[in-house]
């Protein structure tokens, strides 16, 4: 407030990013809060042009266009990230933003006196800003999806066939380096490295639940065509439980992550609470098209996650309203399944009608504030 923020200025874009680092990070659950004060730092930092290429500035030095495009990058994504928890609209449009990716840089390879930047290194070598090249490409499309998802009139089925090949094609296009191949495969990986392919994984799931659950309850004439998609959800939403429970397990004191669990915050627990819902949804509407293999992993995932949600909950308001949801939605499944095999005893002919089996006032009630 004494520094007058809202004049812009020299450090303001950053002093502003930091603050709202720390408010985030401080609290468990979502905060409408921390949310406006990305807000206000997106605004104050497209008011000193950060969302322009520094190429436009001559008056910049390489170093401060080359910071520039890494500050761009780190507001590009918390964007995203954050206006998915709220549910709102992402607040940078990418129509007005040509702003390049930073380059894959150590910092020992420039500094405020260098005249010209050095080519950047290849990507198949390890720096410190090869993660965060990495994630920006694939958030620029989860803000595709997140264009596509809540645009008023609905786009064609082609076009979400057209970016679910985007998005696969961006995550096989990793980095060897960041690639997530599970915790066996990254034993000799760094806490911190680990952490950043859990990152990526989540991403690219999260990515595949936004873009195709829409046509979970999709009706019978329309089945066929879109059973990709309900595949494509389902899949998506086991792979982010199986991580949910990774994570909790690696983050303990012997765990590998146990030194990075303050990572894991409410934006990861959104993420991963969004699994568990997708599977319930699919429940809802076609358990009864699903092998008994099929259906009892969906269980078994989804109690190891209530169970998880429960140990979390003294200290998150938000893990309680998940557990308590989860626990509602297993318990009236397992009583339809019970009954469901009793009719079928009593009539092996009878044809039996699931009812909504998604306890939605309890699922309102994790979502409301």
């Amino acid at each position: 407030m004494l520094g007058q923020y809202t004049k812009g200025g020299p450090y303001v874009v950053e002093a502003l990013l930091a603050y709202f680092t720390v408010e985030h990070f401080t609290n468990i659950d979502a905060q409408i809060e921390s949310w406006l004060i990305l807000s206000v730092t997106i605004n104050i930092a497209m008011r000193q042009g950060y969302h322009r290429d520094p190429r436009h500035f001559p008056q910049l030095s390489p170093y401060e266009g080359e910071m520039r495009r890494r500050i761009w990058a780190t507001l590009y994504q918390v964007d995203l990230g954050t206006s998915v928890q709220m549910e709102m609209p992402k607040l940078i449009r990418d129509s007005v933003s040509d702003t390049p990716l930073p380059g894959n840089y150590s910092d020992t390879d420039f500094d405020s006196s260098t005249t010209r930047l050095p080519a950047p290194r290849p990507e198949t070598e390890m720096t410190p800003l090869l993660y965060t090249i990495s994630k920006t490409r694939l958030m620029r499309v989860i803000g595709m999806i997140m264009e596509h998802v809540t645009e008023v009139e609905t786009p064609s089925y082609e076009e979400v066939l057209r970016i679910d090949a985007i998005l696969d094609e961006m995550c096989a296009n990793l980095p060897k380096a960041l690639r997530w191949e599970g915790m066996s495969e990254s034993i000799l990986s760094s806490p911190a490295v680990v952490s950043q392919k859990f990152f990526l994984q989540t991403i690219y799931q999260k990515g595949k639940l936004l873009l195709h659950r829409k046509y979970i309850p999709s009706q019978q004439q329309e089945s066929d065509k879109y059973e990709y998609s309900r595949t494509r959800a389902l899949e998506a939403g086991l792979a982010i439980l199986r991580l949910h429970h990774i994570v909790v397990e690696e983050s303990k004191p012997s765990g590998q992550l146990y030194s990075s669990q303050f990572l894991f915050n409410s934006l990861v627990s959104h993420d991963l609470f969004a699994g568990a819902l997708a599977i319930c949804f699919y429940l809802q509407h076609h358990r009864n098209s699903m092998n008994i293999e099929k259906l009892q992993e969906c269980k078994r995932l989804l109690r190891r996650s209530q169970g998880l949600w429960i140990e979390a909950s003294s200290i998150s308001v938000e893990a309680a309203k998940a557990a308590e949801a989860l626990r509602i939605f297993l318990n009236k499944l397992d009583e339809e399944i019970l009954a469901q095999q009793n009719r079928e005893d009593a009539n092996p002919s009878l044809a039996f009608f699931t009812p909504d089996l998604m306890p939605s006032e309890a699922f309102q009630e994790w979502k409301s504030p």
